[in-house]
């Protein structure tokens, strides 16, 4: 029995961790914490996330215009996958915020 135990733990401490465990290296803590800080003012949030894409451009720009560098490709690779985590959570943002600003705009008078 304790045999079984101890294969048990071995096999589960050898496992891949779940995607639910991953951590999501998109953005960083000062800018989850700009986030949070924004996140009941739709319009400052919307601003706040294409702050933080017009960041990670800026950064593939750099790459390129400076001299090739060992890693470049991966960089490149890194920033590309952030730029796109982001660009979708803006969009599940503006999805979210869609349907208020249509209620919204059929509410107020013309």
């Amino acid at each position: 029995m304790l045999r079984r135990l101890s294969l048990v733990l071995l096999l589960l401490s050898l496992a891949p961790h779940l995607p639910a465990q991953r951590t999501d290296a998109s953005l960083s803590d000062g800018e989850v914490e700009q986030l949070r800080e924004v996140a009941y003012y739709p319009n400052d949030r919307v601003l706040l996330f294409i702050k933080l894409l017009d960041a990670r451009n800026k950064s593939i720009q750099d790459l390129f215009a400076s001299p090739r560098k060992p890693g470049r490709e991966q960089d490149t690779h890194d920033l590309l996958e952030q730029f796109t985590a982001i660009a979708d959570e803006l969009n599940d943002n503006l999805d979210d915020y869609a349907p208020a600003t249509a209620t919204s705009a059929k509410l107020s008078p013309s």
